[in-house]
């Protein structure tokens, strides 16, 4: 139960009798017994919080709808579209040389309903990608303006995937890509060491 103050008015002998600005208290206090529990705050107070708590309310609504909009993005893009971003993003990640050559050796291949197969060679690499996946993710569904992307990391089969380490090895990758370099290399009598 709270204490409410009795207010006094303040009255001198010469002066007319008035209620002063500044109410005087008394020691004696009563404690007023008609006052309930329920109604201490104003009913104002109740619909001002209803108010807040449906304002709220369409905030959560309005928020969920412009979610809901973003994820329904869907548009179509091309394997060349596709590798012009993770280009961007292997410029993006500059200060990690380890991972923007294993980007780059690494180029995803798009396969059906947007999902983007990235293969890598070996275990360590699949275990940063996999990390990255989702950085990556958001990257592409920013820039292709398509939120059903879905990147997956496939470990290439032994031997599907080999890269050439010696200058021979190099040097028959180019000659089978191009045999324009056999003819260069037997001209000019180059040596490979």
């Amino acid at each position: 139960m709270s204490v409410v103050p009795e207010i006094q008015p303040v009255s001198s002998p010469t002066e007319k009798s008035y209620i002063s600005d500044k109410p005087v208290f008394s020691s004696k206090a009563t404690v007023p017994t008609n006052i309930k529990k329920e109604t201490a705050a104003p009913p104002t107070v109740k619909s001002l919080q209803t108010i807040s708590l449906r304002k709220k309310q369409e905030e959560v609504v309005e928020q969920t709808a412009v979610t809901e909009e973003v994820l329904l993005v869907n548009q179509p893009f091309t394997a060349e579209a596709l590798q012009r971003v993770w280009n961007i993003f292997i410029d993006n990640i500059k200060n990690d040389t380890h991972l923007v050559n294993a980007m780059k050796s690494c180029p995803p291949a798009l396969k059906e309903n947007y999902e983007i197969e990235v293969t890598v060679q070996n275990q360590p690499l699949e275990k940063k990608f996999q990390d990255l996946s989702i950085t990556i993710e958001r990257h592409l569904h920013h820039y292709l303006k398509n939120n059903r992307i879905k990147m997956t990391i496939r470990l290439a089969e032994v031997g599907e995937m080999t890269r050439p380490f010696t200058s021979r090895d190099k040097l028959e990758s180019m000659i089978q890509k191009n045999p324009n370099m056999e003819l260069l290399y037997r001209t000019f009598g180059l040596d490979i060491n």
